[in-house]
């Protein structure tokens, strides 16, 4: 079993691994010391062989989820190895595989996610041409399915922060992929004009998807052969970079048929990422451009916080007054709509005869 784990944790290095053992998610050496130490819980430890004991500190499978609420909180990422056969059923050691990686950007856990607002993982990637640069940013959000991808083109990288902090506010980027293009230097230039806009915004670099033809074999497999060329990509090659590393990130998170401990001929988990919608590609000037200070002044999402409203119940805002979704879902793009409202006439027009389809035949 001690071979198992480690076989496990190695595949993910940089994640907690939640090993279930029973009625019990347990985790050992350093993961477990880490575990211990943010959740609270008695640090143990278990005999390995040879005299040896490795710590140990576990949570009930029952109250797994408000436990990794906390974890991903803190920005860690928890990779949940399972039990792949019933133990009751066969002999000697149990399959196990991990099933399911959970970061702050990943996460489809209720309690991981807050009521209307939207959830994102979202990656970057950087290209250096003739004269200046191309930024891509891709985000993928589980929740809802939605895709959206932006690329952004200047001579230099700092004027291109503003529009990339309104863009991860918007689409409510909960983690932030690094592409290789992003080297430390790079990264310092943009991350300091994105100040507060980054917040305690969990960052990751990253190798695998990011190259053009990973990208495009990524697209394709999931959305069918051309994709890339069908969606408008391949004139954006930044922001296919940056698709291809978001889409290998919830593939990760999300293993699916592609399970490690899986056999040849063997029945694979089905793939949990059909509700993806193919990537929206978003254009800068399609959408009001307007920073966090505009939108609470004029009370769209959030409440205004002046002295008219001292003592009183939450103040209206546009989403209250507008909000009829029945789901979280619903919510969620809704409030991302209100914060992005569209400029030209013709896409509002189309948006307003589609709206008037379903109201005459619902």
């Amino acid at each position: 079993m001690r071979r198992q784990y480690l076989e496990q944790k190695a595949r993910q290095p940089d994640a907690i691994l939640f090993f279930r053992l029973g009625d019990f998610y347990e985790t050992f050496d350093e993961d477990a010391e880490l575990t211990a130490a943010e959740l609270g819980i008695t640090l143990t430890s278990k005999p390995i062989g040879g005299g040896v004991r490795a710590p140990l500190a576990g949570v009930p499978v029952a109250h797994v989820e408000s436990h990794l609420a906390r974890l991903v909180a803190r920005g860690h990422r928890v990779a949940i190895c399972e039990q792949l056969e019933d133990p009751r059923a066969t002999r000697g050691l149990v399959k196990r595989g991990v099933v399911r990686v959970v970061s702050p950007g990943t996460a489809l856990e209720p309690a991981l996610l807050e009521a209307g607002q939207p959830s994102a993982c979202a990656a970057l990637a950087l290209l250096r041409e003739a004269g200046g640069w191309r930024l891509g940013l891709a985000a993928l959000d589980l929740s809802t399915g939605a895709c959206h991808a932006l690329e952004l083109r200047g001579a230099a990288l700092e004027p291109l922060a503003a529009p990339l902090a309104a863009e991860l506010a918007r689409l409510g980027a909960r983690e932030l992929l690094l592409g290789p293009g992003l080297d430390e230097s790079r990264w310092a230039a943009l991350s300091t004009e994105l100040g507060a806009a980054l917040g305690e915004l969990p960052l990751r670099r990253a190798e695998r998807g990011f190259g053009a033809d990973a990208a495009r074999r990524a697209l394709a497999a999931r959305w069918g052969a051309h994709a890339a060329a069908a969606l408008g990509l391949e004139e954006r090659p930044a922001a296919l970079s940056a698709l291809g590393g978001g889409l290998e990130l919830l593939d990760a998170a999300l293993p699916g048929t592609a399970l490690p401990d899986t056999a040849p001929g063997e029945q694979a988990q089905p793939d949990r990422l059909t509700h993806l919608a193919p990537p929206t590609l978003l254009e800068p000037g399609a959408r009001l451009q307007w920073d966090a200070a505009a939108q609470r002044a004029l009370a769209i999402v959030d409440g205004r916080s002046d002295a008219g409203n001292a003592g009183n119940a939450a103040p209206d805002t546009l989403l209250r007054v507008v909000d009829r979704c029945q789901s979280a879902a619903g919510r969620r793009w809704l409030r991302a709509a209100l914060l992005a409202p569209l400029l030209e006439r013709g896409r509002i027009e189309r948006r307003l005869d589609r709206v008037a389809a379903l109201l005459e035949r619902p």
